[in-house]
């Protein structure tokens, strides 16, 4: 028997993004979340994470169970030296109902012949599940329960993320997800597809180049991308090929083999009311307390965003600042909308806090100048991608955000007097940044503008 399911427990636009869970965390606390932050919760099942199946798969239903409700089945003894444990003797009160059966229904003259084996998968001491035998078809959003390869799927995407080596062999022995109702699945994946699956050899061995050569996270996952895609479209290929030659006679649960890992087509998101219960949390630890690290071409321009926000009294700690930005920033092809610049007000904020830039209106010229030494030794220490650009994209954000706080007859980013303005403001000076590199931003900012105003 094969049923076919659909989960019920949610649209699309109820679930986010990892990516956006951490930009809504970061705009609620105040502070620079990551995707890894969000891995980590979920890894220490302080948040529930979820994955959106793209494409139906087949999967079997689970039960969890105690120790005692599992289910036994007897074998040939491998050996006259295997002791049997005196909980699964017969007539053990302690002995599983399902065992005891098992013995009764054996024949007598051979009882010292057999031994039992476990037909229930053990997840701990604790925890055992029980699957039903008919297959049935899932597609839509689950709940990743934490059991077996998902959650080895979550720390290997985990890894990745904060440059930690990485596992190349899976030791989980499925993979689980779970419905709104708290049902357990075991995830499926047909025999002919199970040579070229996520378990495949040279995956593994990606992985562990990956971990052996201590890999940086863009080539790692430039390496793990290019897999995907040369086998992506050879999936289909072989189902249908090994279905018409290999599988036309078995039964439907005998064509699939226990998957390992998600699906390769699946994505995963959170819940939007998961972020809401976690939102109402006072306080939230991230990963190892560690805060986020920026390059240098992105102070500069945090620093001259942040000058320039006092410069024109906008306090970005009050309600309602990104909302006046966003609107300085419609003038442009791309405007940015204000839950990206609540995000980058967010940054200033770690900024801050960090020490990696520093406020001047308060500080004596002995402060600012051990505020100086301190930057230099932060740079020298512990930015270890200081070199690295920002991606044009994130860069065009910030030069858009700042031609639009200069974008009025007092402030005029076509001006050479603005420049000079700029480069004289307090926190300009403190953070060093000289007025060339003003002088080039404005210049790039002028370069950008132009361009959208040619696309328009």
């Amino acid at each position: 028997m094969n049923k076919t399911m659909k989960s019920t427990n949610a649209k699309s636009n109820t679930f986010l993004s990892i990516q956006e869970a951490a930009t809504a965390l970061s705009m609620r606390f105040k502070k620079v979340v990551i995707e890894a932050d969000i891995l980590k919760l979920a890894l220490d099942k302080k948040i529930k994470i979820s994955v959106e199946l793209t494409s139906p798969i087949k999967a079997v239903r689970g039960k969890i169970v105690d120790q005692f409700n599992t289910e036994w089945v007897l074998d040939h003894r491998p050996s006259s030296n295997n002791k049997l444990p005196p909980e699964l003797e017969r007539g053990n009160p302690a002995c599983p109902p399902s065992l005891e059966q098992q013995w009764e229904c054996a024949h007598p003259e051979l009882l010292h012949e057999y031994y039992p084996i476990l037909q229930s998968t053990k997840i701990n001491e604790d925890i055992y599940l029980n699957f039903e035998t008919d297959t049935e078809e899932l597609l839509g959003f689950f709940s990743l329960p934490m059991l077996g390869g998902e959650k080895e799927d979550i720390e290997h995407k985990y890894n990745l993320l904060t440059d930690r080596p990485t596992d190349a062999l899976k030791n989980s022995e499925a993979c689980y997800i779970e419905d709104e109702c708290g049902k357990i699945f075991k995830i499926l994946i047909h025999k002919s597809e199970y040579e070229f699956s996520e378990e495949t050899s040279e995956l593994q061995e990606i992985k562990k180049k990956i971990k052996e050569q201590k890999i940086q996270r863009p080539e790692a996952q430039q390496l793990l991308a290019t897999h995907k895609s040369k086998f992506q479209n050879f999936y289909q290929d072989a189902a249908e090929k090994y279905e018409q030659v290999r599988f036309t006679k078995l039964a439907e649960r005998e064509k699939y083999e226990t998957a390992l890992s998600l699906p390769i087509n699946s994505q995963i998101v959170i819940k939007n009311e998961e972020i809401e219960r976690f939102s109402g949390m006072e306080t939230i630890k991230f990963t190892d307390d560690v805060t986020e690290v920026f390059s240098n071409s992105e102070i500069t321009l945090l620093v001259i965003f942040n000058a320039l926000l006092k410069f024109k009294n906008y306090d970005y700690k009050k309600r309602g600042q990104s909302k006046i930005i966003e609107i300085d920033t419609k003038p442009f092809i791309n405007p940015v909308g204000k839950e990206t610049i609540r995000l980058k007000f967010v940054k200033i904020s770690t900024a801050l806090k960090s020490g990696q830039i520093r406020e001047a209106h308060y500080e004596s010229v002995d402060a600012q100048n051990k505020n100086i030494k301190e930057i230099e030794t932060l740079a020298k220490s512990k930015l270890k991608e200081n070199g690295k650009q920002l991606e044009r994209r994130e860069r065009n954000i910030y030069l858009t955000m700042i031609a639009g706080l200069c974008n009025d007859t007092k402030l005029n980013y076509l001006e050479n007097t603005t420049i000079e303005i700029v480069s004289n403001l307090p926190d300009i000076k403190i953070n060093r940044i000289l007025s060339d590199e003003i002088r080039i931003i404005f210049n790039e900012i002028r370069e950008v503008v132009r361009h959208k105003e040619k696309e328009k």
